[in-house]
């Protein structure tokens, strides 16, 4: 009895580790962004060969997906060059950083601006944000960012064209509470089996596990271009420890300490 007890507990524990693996990038969480075409959009989201109002069409604009992994890993793939930006009509147009709502009230597909960049004392309803260290040359040397929390003094930077308001914000400025810094993230190239059209995919990863005890449910994410081009929003649901798998690592660990127990008798 005591060998079968064991034995189905070394198994319990072999079975939640083997849980805790993700394929791929994680569960694909876009929603649509409320300010683009679509009927473009091939079925991932809507926005897999989709761009925002009267902009530029083409592989090198468009942001396709948002997936996310319950360790916290979130990946924003895209044939958008995430680390140097893009080039369009003679003009440099520079990745942006990613906003979280926490709360269901962010602002998005119905906002208005006047065209050029402005700061603004505006989160647009987001409560956190994503931010990388441009203190490195073209975002990298090594991959930095840092997790902000936003607040009523916080100023962010809006997108380039008025039509595209509804990509806004585009960059955090300055104001908030830094929960996390000198963070590492992964940026990936040539990026196959995605499922979108396209002969170019990037994939930016970075990790929000930090922000997840100032989760409750549902939280929003959004990132955009410098020109507000293409917009990519996702809704995701912070995990919470469920019971049945605190009392399977339970079990887990009691099997693993009565097998060293044994053999410390033996």
């Amino acid at each position: 009895m005591k060998r079968f007890l064991v034995g189905m507990a070394a198994c319990l524990m072999v079975l939640f580790l083997a849980n805790g693996f993700a394929f791929g990038f994680g569960t694909n969480i876009t929603i649509f962004d409320e300010n683009g075409n679509r009927d473009k959009g091939s079925g991932q989201g809507g926005e897999d060969e989709e761009t925002e109002p009267g902009m530029e069409f083409r592989q090198k604009w468009d942001l396709e997906g948002i997936f996310f992994e319950e360790n916290g890993d979130l990946t924003i793939i895209g044939g958008y060059d995430f680390i140097n930006g893009e080039s369009g009509n003679g003009n440099d147009f520079d990745s942006g950083d990613i906003f979280i709502d926490v709360d269901g009230d962010a602002v998005f597909g119905d906002t208005d601006d006047k065209d050029g960049i402005e700061t603004v004392t505006d989160t647009f309803g987001y409560d956190y944000a994503v931010v990388f260290d441009r203190d490195n040359e073209n975002l990298k040397n090594p991959y930095i960012y840092s997790l902000i929390e936003l607040n009523a003094s916080t100023e962010t930077l809006t997108t380039y064209y008025k039509q595209n308001g509804g990509s806004n914000p585009w960059r955090w400025k300055s104001g908030g509470v830094t929960i996390s810094s000198g963070l590492s993230y992964e940026y990936a190239t040539g990026v196959t089996g995605t499922g979108f059209t396209g002969d170019s995919h990037n994939a930016l990863t970075v990790d929000i596990s930090a922000l997840f005890p100032h989760m409750t449910g549902d939280f929003i994410v959004h990132f955009t271009q410098e020109c507000g081009n293409d917009n990519i929003m996702g809704q995701g649901t912070a995990p919470v420890p469920e019971p049945a798998t605190v009392l399977l690592l339970g079990i887990g660990l009691i099997g693993t300490g009565a097998i060293l127990r044994k053999k410390r008798n033996m």
